[in-house]
């Protein structure tokens, strides 16, 4: 009665069949055909160590000795108070991003770029970051950048003219 006061009819609706996709189907023989290789693996192995012996990692050296780090991993870096984000905030005091390049880049670590072709200027560069770095206990990070044919595409100028050139700078930066 009620149904028909609500305008609906309410005839028993056929049994849902339960909606499998074909995939389903692969998956298990997917899992089974895993299983089955698993299982097959371990005979394997089980009758390898019956009659031939377990199987043993071959007691080589390897090949080149492993270097270990002249340098713990506490070691921090130098903080070099003449990078240019530190030279820019002298230059700048009053500009209201100083305090924040300060703080957030001229109080990190940074590498020191050597560019500097002449020979006399480079080792007294590097023996003074080296020493200012090693009176505070920390470690110079140097980036030599005076290599020899440095730019192909002659965007960056500079650079030793020669590799003889280039062998007397890193010497020079050697005695640094």
């Amino acid at each position: 009665m009620i149904t028909k006061l609500c305008g609906r009819d309410r005839r028993p609706r056929p049994p849902v069949r339960a909606r499998t996709s074909r995939w389903a189907g692969r998956g298990i023989a997917q899992l089974i055909v895993m299983v089955l290789v698993v299982e097959v693996v371990m005979a394997a192995t089980t009758v390898q160590a019956l009659f031939v012996g377990p199987v043993r990692a071959p007691a080589t050296r390897p090949s080149l000795p492993v270097a270990k780090p002249f340098f713990p991993a506490t070691t921090r870096f130098y903080v070099d108070p003449h990078n240019p984000a530190a030279t820019w905030v002298r230059d700048h005091p009053h500009d209201r991003r100083a305090a924040a390049i300060a703080r957030r880049i001229a109080a990190e670590p940074q590498a020191a770029w050597l560019t500097e072709t002449n020979e006399s200027l480079i080792e007294q560069r590097a023996r003074d970051l080296v020493r200012t770095a090693a009176a505070q206990r920390r470690l110079p990070v140097l980036v030599t950048y005076t290599i020899p044919q440095r730019d192909c595409q002659q965007l960056s100028s500079g650079g030793a003219g020669d590799t003889a050139a280039y062998r007397r700078w890193s010497d020079a930066l050697t005695r640094g």
